[in-house]
């Protein structure tokens, strides 16, 4: 558990390396920025959303396990920021459009991978606070939202102020994928 500690408070930077990948091999196309772009301004809405609940309660490097929230984004899966991210490095991915057929389902594996830990150890420390209250929860959402329909409303509090650090790296990499696939095509 020590070792996934340390990994998740520098969770921030672990995506900085995969990012710079994608920029040195990317093949921009417009085709291939207005699919991406759809993903992570998908990613990036899940992340203000479900946000809104986490930060108006905590939000640290370390997990505090103060509340259990189940409404909003949090009916339909149990880790939105997670998917939120998911979305994005997807569609980041997508727009780099570098041998997609082999990078994206490397970076599927490898996001499941580091975020799998997160989420074990979320999840561990959860059911140990909330004991059947969490287990109950977790019986009836997935991981990841597989019924959207099922959203239960509550009030909806929107923060974007603890996700500009998303949105500032979503939008750079983006423009500098954009630039580089203009530079490039002029260029050869």
């Amino acid at each position: 558990m020590k070792k996934i500690d340390k990994i998740f408070q520098y969770r921030s930077f672990i995506g900085i390396p995969v990012m710079l990948f994608l920029i040195y091999l990317s093949n921009f196309t417009l085709h291939s920025f207005i699919i991406g772009i759809t993903f992570i301004i998908a990613g990036i809405m899940i992340r203000i959303f479900a946000g809104g609940g986490v930060y108006s309660h905590f939000r640290k490097n370390e997990f505090r396990n103060e509340i259990f929230l189940e409404k909003n984004l949090f009916s339909i899966t149990r880790h939105p920021l997670y998917f939120g991210n998911f979305l994005i490095i997807t569609g980041l991915t997508i727009v780099a459009n570098w041998k997609i057929y082999i990078v994206l389902p490397v970076i599927i594996t490898i996001f499941w991978i580091i975020y799998g830990m997160f989420i074990y150890r979320e999840e561990l420390l959860l059911k140990q606070r909330f004991g059947g209250r969490y287990i109950h929860y977790k019986s009836r959402v997935p991981i990841f939202p597989l019924y959207p329909f099922r959203l239960k409303k509550s009030k909806i509090e929107i923060r974007i102020g603890k996700e500009w650090d998303t949105i500032w790296i979503s939008t750079t990499v983006l423009l500098i994928l954009f630039i580089k696939g203009l530079i490039w095509k002029k260029m050869f």
